[in-house]
């Protein structure tokens, strides 16, 4: 009975781990059909079960004492949980904070299923799946690149089922360096010759999506991690190629950083727009710091303060014209390191740094103590942390719940233990049992509320058709009642207020509009405020917003189109001739219709 007792929890643990790696198809297949934000509630769920599956197996099976061992990562982990409380966002909300569950559930996954997989002998199973899904994603970004299948991201050739080509570069960087674990140390297929082809040929085809996706990130994580593992497979050879005669390791060295010096020049050079932008992303992001540099503006809180203090540089009139061109709405960095230093300060950025570093250390350090069968994924699993610590560099990974899921997995794949950990907390079975209750309730607390929150959405969602005064006069009750709920979807708010403003209830807009920039700062948001105070006949106000959407991002046309009309309506005919000509004169990033019509108006348009 116990024998059989154990399998079945074993298996009910292992199938929700098998289904967090297939998150990024949920949300790419089904999120279209259901609701926006599939993917973190696939997640909160399927994380939730495994939590709570992994608690059940431990007391169903293990009934000895427990013994809470903690080593440096593990107290680091509960230090980071307690200061992302501490940072959390601070917009008044009913319900969860979505991003601060989903980070904590992330932390709970990665302190509870390390040892699991391990025990259980799951690296191979896993690997197959990542192998599969690898494949999978491949094959599907250079079909997308061929024209044979349409991406659903029209602004780009490819991404396979990730919302960007970025994150998909992401992606493909994680997985790599499995696969050529696999192929250059052991293969976990088998020495046939046939499992040996079929690694060669997915290993190779992630390769060339990596190249197509265009995703310089993904180039160099990839072509890092890839050094990390021939230097594992000929650590001897090299080192005595290194540490032999004087001027053949001089050679080395310059050779070396030659290589770096040109492979980095021709990567900026490649796409020098997307460089500078993300240079002006930089330096706009770190202006925000001042005064705050030690613990940050607060989690979640980017993408509201960034814009906001970008409208304020641009208002200084110290902007050139290059700076205007680049300039963008954006709701996070471009980089998670540098969105961590701006949310979480310092002290953030010290705390994920040595969490990462403590488990890559950990991990290198045991690739000599793990059986021989096993180095494959210790040795593909530091690859893998290696490329995820360049994509947190460079790119936004930790934003991505898809590549974060197959990270995690890949992550408690390898042995990072430490045998010095310290042991001080001894606890009965009666409370480990109240312990594991009380993280069971926490988990099913969560998969109700996702549940929740995901009825309501539905329903929200089938209102989004919504058109004309008479249909939103009946259903405002309706918007009404799910805006208890969903006051912190950003989405959702803008989405009734832009209703309540085609359907000329502007108080309604005002509040709504007013209430979404809490979250996020978006310029198009104050554009449309900007009409309803016209509307309300508060000048003063409309014109404050008309300006803000304008000096937000300074190459749109629409906002200044606007703030003409608005000159033109209060006979600022002086102020309207200046904007005329500067809207006639503004050069154009990305040319479109719109563009033509509003330079056709303002022409038109007779001031005097």
């Amino acid at each position: 009975m116990r024998r059989f007792k154990f399998y079945i929890l074993h298996y009910l643990t292992l199938i929700p781990v098998l289904c967090l790696l297939c998150t990024t198809l949920v949300g790419y297949y089904v999120a279209g059909h259901t609701i926006l934000r599939m993917e973190e509630v696939y997640f909160l769920v399927t994380s939730s079960l495994i939590i709570a599956a992994l608690l059940v197996f431990n007391i169903c099976i293990h009934r000895e004492e427990k013994v809470i061992s903690l080593n440096v990562l593990e107290i680091l982990m509960i230090v980071a949980a307690c200061y992302l409380f501490f940072k959390k966002d601070s917009v008044p909300t009913i319900g969860w904070n979505g991003a601060l569950v989903t980070l904590y559930q992330f932390l709970i996954l990665f302190f509870l299923l390390p040892s699991f997989i391990r025990k259980h002998y799951l690296e191979r199973n896993i690997w197959i799946l990542i192998l599969v899904l690898s494949a999978f994603e491949s094959i599907l970004g250079i079909i997308q690149f061929a024209g044979i299948l349409n991406y659903s991201n029209s602004s780009f050739k490819l991404g396979g089922t990730f919302i960007n080509p970025s994150a998909y570069g992401c992606f493909l960087s994680i997985v790599t360096p499995i696969l050529f674990a696999g192929l250059f140390i052991l293969n976990p297929l088998g020495g046939k010759r046939t499992s040996k082809v079929i690694l060669s040929i997915v290993a190779t085809v992630c390769v060339v999506a990596s190249i197509l996706s265009f995703s310089r990130t993904s180039w160099i994580a990839i072509l890092l991690s890839t050094i990390f593992i021939l230097l594992c497979k000929y650590r001897e050879p090299l080192y005595k190629l290194i540490t032999g005669h004087k001027k053949r390791r001089i050679a080395i060295y310059l050779i070396a950083v030659g290589s770096v010096t040109i492979f980095l020049s021709c990567l900026t050079m490649f796409k020098k727009d997307s460089t500078l932008g993300r240079w002006f992303i930089y330096k706009q992001s770190l202006r925000l710091l001042p005064g705050r540099s030690l613990t940050g503006i607060g989690l979640h809180k980017f993408g509201k303060e960034y814009n906001l203090s970008q409208a304020a540089y641009f208002e200084s009139n110290k902007a050139t014209p290059t700076e205007i061109m680049l300039a963008d709405n954006i709701n996070i960095a471009t980089s998670d390191a540098l969105q961590v230093v701006v949310e979480l300060g310092i002290v953030g950025l010290v705390l994920v740094s040595i969490g990462i570093g403590c488990v890559l250390l950990f991990a290198i350090r045991n690739i000599g103590r793990v059986v021989e069968e096993k180095r494959v994924y210790q040795i593909g699993g530091c690859g893998a942390v290696i490329s995820f610590l360049i994509c947190v560099l460079l790119s936004y990974p930790m934003h991505i719940i898809s590549v974060m899921s197959v990270g995690l997995i890949l992550c408690c794949m390898i042995d990072f233990s430490v045998r010095n950990a310290w042991s001080g907390i001894r606890l009965g079975s009666d409370i480990s049992r109240i312990l594991i209750a009380l993280v069971c309730t926490y988990s099913i607390i969560i998969i109700v509320d996702q549940v929740r929150l995901y009825k309501v959405e539905r329903k929200w969602l089938g209102f989004r058709a919504l058109e004309g005064v008479e249909e939103y006069t009946n259903l405002k009750p309706e918007f009404d009642a799910l805006l208890p709920t969903l006051q912190n979807n950003y989405l959702f708010v803008t989405d009734y207020a832009t209703i309540a403003y085609k359907s000329g209830d502007y108080q309604v807009a005002v509040n709504l509009f007013n209430k979404s920039n809490l979250i996020y700062s978006n310029y198009l948001v104050y554009m449309y405020l900007g009409v309803c105070y016209q509307r309300l006949h508060q000048k003063e106000k409309a014109y404050h917003h008309f300006q803000m959407a304008c000096n937000m991002v300074p190459n749109r046309f629409l906002p200044k189109y606007y703030l003409f009309l608005f000159y033109v309506s209060n006979r600022n005919f002086e102020s309207a001739m200046a904007l005329k000509e500067k809207i006639n004169s503004m050069p154009v990033k990305i040319p479109s219709r719109q563009i033509e019509l509003i330079k056709d108006e303002v022409n038109n348009t007779v001031l005097f």
